[in-house]
């Protein structure tokens, strides 16, 4: 990705959901995220409270190549990526308009040109008499790299992400303590 300074990356599409569940859920989330009033909205701006401060405002987009890069949907819509590609040259990505409070999750060619949000990378924490150490092998890797670590609690999920900050799948065994 490369949009993002170190220690945040751009969300998930998982991370994405996860919000709007808190939000509860995509039908209601967008008036959530939305700042309020006619700044940056159309007039109605519908729905719009901004409780989560995520003041999102009405970018709109620039459309891809085939739609000769015209700039639209100006005070419209707020146009968010993710980083989970939904195809091979297509990604989910959120929205919210001025004239509703939902949230949209769309998957569309990655032509197109939108906003970001950068969210903090999670650290996990540990108690001060608890350590964790952790081997990595082969280093430098190629296509596979093993991450062996001794941990006496289970973690319920592990996510692994790559240098570009892309999602990379995992093998997780509990047992073993190992991943692949």
């Amino acid at each position: 990705q490369g949009a993002c300074p170190d220690g945040w990356h751009i969300p998930t599409r998982q991370e994405w959901l996860d919000l709007a569940d808190e939000l509860g859920g995509l039908p209601v989330a967008g008036g959530k995220l939305k700042e309020m009033g006619d700044d940056f909205w159309n007039d109605g701006n519908v729905g719009a409270t901004n409780s989560t401060g995520f003041s999102a405002r009405g970018a709109g987009e620039k459309a891809g190549a085939y739609e000769s890069g015209k700039y639209q949907f100006f005070k419209e819509a707020a146009l968010f990526w993710s980083s989970t590609q939904s195809g091979s040259n297509t990604t989910y990505y959120y929205g919210v308009t001025s004239e509703e409070e939902k949230l949209w999750q769309i998957n569309f060619n990655k032509d197109y040109y939108y906003s970001i949000r950068c969210i903090e990378n999670e650290t996990v924490g540990f108690n001060d008499s608890e350590e964790l150490k952790m081997e990595v092998f082969p280093n430098p890797a190629q296509d596979v790299v093993t991450v062996k670590f001794n941990l006496n609690l289970k973690p319920s999920s592990i996510q692994l992400y790559n240098s570009l900050g892309q999602l990379v799948p995992i093998e997780y065994s509990l047992n073993k303590n190992l991943l692949n």
